[in-house]
């Protein structure tokens, strides 16, 4: 309870074009990322948008568990025919407001491995660390389009297992 993690986020970004009044005009405007994190839109613009998307960790404090557990599906990563109960546990995400996220976010999660993490209000996963370390993914390491870490699974008995093969 209290420690600092950093979660790896891709953040998507859209370039406003000329076209759009207000204060937004013109200015990168974060739209949506891929753990599934609270984000804005500057309006609905219908004149040219560009996107771009940066990855970045993302520092948050690990607050007190509650008790609570999440079971895990075969799309949260389980395997077999048993139900995976897991602590559900909250991260509470600093403020990034260079990038347009100006408040905390509370985000509920579940930790899969030392290195995995599922978002569960989006049902995706995302690499984590704990704040400081110069850990950094590498080619088994990757996650998949739909979140899936392909060297992380687990086995009937829920526990964790190398799936490299994957």
């Amino acid at each position: 309870p209290g420690d600092r993690v950093e979660v790896m986020w891709d953040i998507h970004f859209e370039e406003q074009g000329e076209h759009l009044a207000g204060e937004d005009e013109g200015r990168d405007v974060p739209s949506e990322d891929a753990a599934g994190k609270a984000s804005r839109k500057a309006g609905d613009a219908e004149d040219s948008v560009s996107s771009r998307k940066i990855m970045r960790w993302w520092g948050a404090t690990l607050l007190m568990h509650d008790g609570r557990a999440h079971t895990l599906s075969d799309e949260d990563g389980a395997e077999g025919n048993e139900p995976v109960s897991a602590a559900l546990r909250v991260l509470d995400y600093d403020p990034y407001p260079e990038g347009g996220f100006h408040d905390r976010s509370l985000e509920e999660v579940v930790f899969l491995s030392d290195k995995s993490v599922l978002n569960v209000s989006s049902g995706t996963r995302a690499h984590w660390r704990r704040e400081g370390d110069s850990w950094e993914p590498g080619p088994d390491d990757e996650i998949d389009e739909d979140g899936v870490n392909a060297a992380v699974a687990i086995d009937d008995g829920g526990e964790q297992v190398d799936n490299l093969d994957a």
